[in-house]
Formats: structure tokens, C-alpha cells, sequence
């Protein structure tokens, strides 16, 4: 299985979309952390461990629901999952569904 933070990492500068409104944001991956650049010139920082718990679930279910990453991995706080479920849609092996809102790991063959 590949390390989907590597992944990641080459969508570095790329645009990502929130789940509902489709809004665009840029994306600047690091070592620690994604910052998430808003077009209004506001920043999320997302540590790298926010990221690891998410693939660590998807890793085990094949399945990373909304309620996942908002009650186990950021606490409650609705930007935080909002932005690490857009950034996590754009790796390349993961699929996002509308209804429900979630992620799933694409099987490889």
C-alpha cells in the first residue's frame, strides 16, 4: 500500500474544494502539516497527526465518514474538518461520495 501522506505531498501548491459548497482553497504541504490558503488570505494550518489518524481509519475501514474526522480526529471543530476531508479528496486512491459525505479507499487491483 502506497504512503498516501507521499501522495499528498505531490498535490503541494494544487487547489482543493470543500465537500458541500465546493469552494476552492490552495494547499501547501509540508513535512508537519498542510496550510490550507483561503482565497481571502486566511490560513488553516493541519498538523501532519490529524492526517495520519484519517488514513489510519481508512487504512482499517476502507471508509472515512464526516463523523469520523469530526468527532475522533478534530475534535468538534467544523473548519478543521471541513478542510482536512477537502485536502484528503484530492490524494490520488481516495474517492469522495456527496451522499453520504465520505471518503473510501479505491481497492487496487
Amino acid at each position: 500500500m502506497k504512503d498516501l501522506y507521499v501522495e499528498l505531498k505531490e498535490k503541494n501548491g494544487q487547489k482543493c474544494f470543500t465537500l458541500t459548497q465546493h469552494k476552492p482553497a490552495v494547499m501547501y504541504v509540508k513535512d508537519d502539516g498542510v496550510t490550507v490558503l483561503y482565497p481571502t488570505g486566511r490560513e488553516l494550518f493541519i498538523p501532519r497527526s490529524l492526517f495520519a489518524q484519517a488514513f489510519h481509519i481508512l487504512h482499517q475501514k476502507g471508509i472515512l465518514t464526516l463523523e469520523d474526522v469530526h468527532y475522533g480526529i478534530t475534535d468538534e471543530r467544523g473548519p478543521v474538518t471541513d478542510r482536512l476531508m477537502a485536502v484528503l479528496r484530492e490524494v490520488p486512491g481516495i474517492i469522495f461520495t456527496s451522499s453520504p459525505r465520505a471518503l473510501y479507499l479505491k481497492k487496487e487491483n
